[in-house]
């Protein structure tokens, strides 16, 4: 875990994304872009959302709560701009 101080989304650019990473994001970082990059290499990012997020559910994904318990994932979701 890497806690790169100032900001995330200038760090992004200059990361190399590794196959099967976990990537944790700040509270509100939403610039799909840098995410789809991220996605396209195979590897995963966590972010939640603020309260204003406006967005359209495309569909839900089932949780594997018994694989959850330290963190609970409340919500798996694919959405559409």
């Amino acid at each position: 875990m890497h806690n790169f101080g100032g900001y995330s989304s200038n760090i992004l650019d200059q990361l190399i994304i590794e196959l099967g990473a976990i990537y944790i994001m700040d509270r509100g970082y939403l610039d799909f872009a840098r995410l789809y990059k991220i996605h396209q290499a195979s590897a995963f990012f966590v972010t939640r959302t603020k309260l204003n997020f406006s967005r359209i559910r495309l569909y839900s994904q089932p949780v594997d709560k018994a694989h959850s318990s330290y963190a609970p994932i409340v919500k798996k979701e694919v959405l559409i701009n």
